[in-house]
């Protein structure tokens, strides 16, 4: 099928993530991030984030619609090395740059990504862990709970 390019296409920065940017676009050209991802035919509802992810995707087509050249869509993505005993690279945010989060709303940087990253590579600053929601506890497994509400009942008791 021939999809068109999209209409509104912000730059990608440097060392951002496929995802981020594809999330960018989907906020730029007013849809949802899955309804962007079933236009480019991704066959998922998430963007690709690795190289793996791009199986069975029509790699000219979708660099086409995005108006990305191929040679960038590598840079873009997580590589996931199989030959390392342990993940280097978190499967999701855990770490972001204030300064830059606070210059572009939502973005997600490679780097950001590494175990071993302590500082942005764009701006020099120290990255700072993601907050997650207050309330995210009660989404915690019974086996991790249970002990905590013991604790806290032992330190009440005191």
């Amino acid at each position: 099928m021939n999809r068109k390019p999209l209409p509104r296409r912000p730059a990608p920065y440097q060392d951002e993530l496929l995802s981020s940017w594809i999330a960018r676009l989907a906020d730029a050209n007013f849809c949802s991030v899955p309804e962007l991802c079933q236009y480019l035919e991704t066959g998922q509802e998430r963007p690709p984030e690795t190289q793996s992810d791009l199986a069975g995707i029509e790699i000219d087509g979708f660099c086409a619609t995005l108006r990305l050249p191929p040679l960038q869509l590598g840079s873009m993505l997580l590589q996931r090395r199989a030959e390392f005993a342990v993940e280097c690279i978190s499967w999701s945010d855990f770490q972001h740059c204030p300064a830059c989060t606070h210059k572009v709303s939502g973005i997600s940087l490679r780097h950001w990504r590494y175990a071993w990253s302590l500082q942005c590579e764009v701006c020099g600053s120290e990255l700072s862990p993601v907050r997650r929601d207050p309330a995210a506890f009660v989404h915690l497994p019974t086996r991790l709970r249970t002990p905590r509400q013991k604790g806290s009942e032992m330190a009440e008791a005191r």
